[in-house]
């Protein structure tokens, strides 16, 4: 309620476009900020990507705009590749997607290079200069991560009572798990999720809310363990789910585990 306030609609199934098979699919990207301060300053950029035919969502803290130097940013041209195949987008021969997204020089970049690695047919879409509705799918998506993000960092501030500075090392896992938890369990307004758009059927995943301390038993047969009497648990924090599975992510002192 305190970043959520909306009214819930009715869920009516969507009548059917009879095109709806023929149409490219269109894939959307902008940059956004977590706050006035950083917009300002031109900082600590997050970039947003939104599957327009499923409603999967895509979402990083950067760091900065555009590809960077010495490959600086490849990891993140890789991290989307992976991302647009996940969601069906296999590039090659038989791939067609059309990637929309502003003229800013950064942003083009970064979908250039997309693009040029996915393959297949690849168009590259702008809005009209000055149309900003022609940018509501992707204006809608950021916002609606943003006011996520305010509600699960709200909890977890509630939680430890005290305040969470937004260069916290939890800051770009709530971006992350925001833009995948909204698709796997917000419904629309056929009445299913994105998750069950794009797979056919509902995400079953057991979730605790991200940043919760829990016990976990890590991935593997136990026999790394030096006495036979040892627990296989140990403490963490949930950091959600994997992005295409349902493997758990537990922050530890030593690093994220599955």
């Amino acid at each position: 309620v305190r970043s959520r306030a909306r009214n819930a609609p009715h869920h009516k199934k969507a009548a059917e476009d009879p095109l709806e098979e023929i149409k490219a699919p269109r894939v959307h990207m902008d940059y956004f900020f977590m706050s006035r301060e950083d917009e300002a300053a031109s900082s600590n950029p997050m970039l947003v990507v939104l599957d327009e035919r499923s409603g999967s969502r895509y979402a990083r803290l950067v760091g900065r705009k555009g590809l960077g130097s010495d490959g600086e940013m490849d990891w993140l041209v890789e991290d989307l590749l992976i991302t647009l195949k996940g969601w069906g987008h296999a590039g090659g021969s038989a791939g067609h997607v059309i990637m929309k997204s502003d003229g800013e020089p950064a942003i083009l970049a970064v979908k250039n290079a997309v693009m040029q690695r996915l393959g297949g047919i690849c168009v590259p879409e702008q809005p009209a200069k000055g149309e900003k509705a022609e940018n509501g799918l992707i204006e809608e998506a950021g916002e609606t991560i943003r006011e996520y993000f305010c509600t699960f960092l709200s909890s977890i501030e509630r939680g430890v009572d005290d305040v969470i500075p937004l260069d916290s090392d939890i800051i770009p896992w709530i971006v992350r798990w925001v833009a995948i938890c909204y698709p796997r369990y917000k419904m629309g307004s056929d009445g299913r999720t994105s998750y069950e758009r794009r797979r056919g059927r509902s995400c079953k995943s057991i979730v605790v809310p991200i940043g919760e301390t829990v016990h976990y038993k890590e991935l593997g047969d136990g026999g790394d363990r030096e006495h036979t009497a040892d627990s296989d648990w140990s403490k963490g924090v949930w950091l959600g789910l994997a992005d295409r599975n349902t493997e758990t992510l537990i922050g530890t002192s030593k690093g994220v585990v599955r």
